[in-house]
């Protein structure tokens, strides 16, 4: 018996004993078909939960999905997410238990590391003066930065106006047209989709840090105003390497890719423990309309967790729209939920705007460059597929 299957058998003996002191994390938590992980070593334990009983039992399966141990303590540490197993062919089962899978990440998130599943219908929106604040407030870089400081720290996220002139956007722009120019579907430096024409269009760069302007942008005095509002360890990244400056094109008509992201957390690709709190800086090169494709932030949600949902579902929240126009800046967690649903009209300029990292210091638990470099192991063409496609089989 190998030394990661004893920890799994004695974790889960463990919570198989004390099962109620989780139903508080599990409120929020619509009930669950029942779910079977087990390894080839014959650890297997089915998780289910009603409403209002949870249960974690032992059992002898050969149904249910097939995961590695070492993957299956990842889960359990907050190392490891559903969404970089899925895309990384790293689970073994009969269709339709992935989504079965990716249902429950919330509830084990809950039942592993104590996280609440989150409520959109009732997010605590208090901050630590006892205030109620207003999620869909904006700001100023002239607002007092403790204000600023509480809202980012009680929503997650944070909008601030007027940042950059339109002479700047003006060179952004053309910055960004550049770096669209000299992108290729293979070149792992961008990612793409497709249309509904079959037409493959770019949705990211991940190197405008090439561009001498936009890697000074950590270094701009406005952006340093608002990086101090972070937590004090957080770095920004060297502007030089991949995903140091990245640059998000968003498109109308898709039909495959990330373009239309669904609820999601930015460290939803594995590394949770080590890699949060993240902030990302984004700064808005065109008005931020839902015509457009606005962000869209479920309140308060870093503090909880809530599942992968196509933002479009009809059983999926609203959430809040960053309310952010041209030149303005926003800030988020990257554990925020937060979703990009398709463009709702038709407009001369979709979204675009220019990200910034901000992490503390960390190693790839598996040693490899980025978390999110998972994404091109599907394909070599630089096509990141939609993980509803993989899930469903499409």
């Amino acid at each position: 018996m190998t030394d990661a299957i004893q920890q799994l058998q004695l974790l889960h003996q463990t919570l198989s004993t004390s099962t109620d002191e989780r139903l508080p994390l599990l409120a929020a938590q619509s009930p669950l078909p029942a779910l079977t992980l087990r390894t080839a070593d014959n650890c297997a334990y089915r998780f289910s939960y009603d409403g209002k009983q949870l249960a974690i039992a032992s059992v002898a399966a050969n149904d249910g999905i097939l995961i590695d141990p070492e993957d299956w303590l990842g889960l359990t540490r907050d190392m490891e997410a559903v969404p970089p197993l899925v895309y990384g062919n790293r689970l073994q089962c009969a269709a339709g238990e992935l989504n079965k899978l990716l249902a429950w990440e919330p509830a084990l998130r809950a039942i592993y590391r104590g996280i609440p599943v989150y409520d959109p219908n009732a997010p605590d929106l208090t901050d630590d003066t006892g205030a109620t604040l207003d999620p869909a407030a904006t700001y100023t870089l002239n607002d007092s930065a403790e204000a600023m400081r509480r809202a980012l720290n009680t929503l997650g996220y944070l909008v601030v106006h007027d940042v950059f002139s339109d002479d700047e956007l003006h060179r952004f722009r053309d910055y960004a047209q550049q770096l669209k120019a000299g992108a290729r579907e293979n070149d792992k430096q961008s990612w793409w989709g497709k249309n509904s024409k079959g037409e493959s269009v770019i949705c990211r760069t991940l190197n405008g840090g090439e561009i001498d302007e936009l890697a000074g942008l950590y270094d701009d005095p406005r952006i340093r105003q608002l990086a101090a509002l972070m937590p004090a360890e957080l770095k920004g990244a060297n502007p030089r390497e991949q995903d140091g400056v990245t640059v998000i094109f968003k498109n109308p008509d898709m039909s495959e890719g990330l373009s239309d992201l669904p609820w999601h957390r930015d460290c939803g690709m594995g590394g949770h423990a080590i890699m949060c709190p993240t902030v990302i800086i984004s700064i808005y090169l065109y008005d931020a309309t839902d015509e457009a494709g606005a962000l869209r932030f479920l309140p308060a949600s870093h503090k909880a967790s809530f599942g992968f949902l196509d933002a479009g579902d009809s059983k999926a929240p609203r959430g809040v729209r960053a309310d952010a126009r041209a030149g303005s800046v926003t800030l988020h967690y990257g554990d925020v939920m937060h979703a990009a649903p398709e463009p709702t009209g038709v407009c001369e300029h979709y979204r675009q705007s220019i990200l910034l990292t901000y992490q503390p210091d960390y190693q790839h638990h598996r040693g490899d460059r980025h978390y999110n470099d998972i994404l091109f192991n599907e394909r070599e063409d630089g096509q990141v597929p939609n993980m509803k496609s993989l899930v469903d089989g499409d």
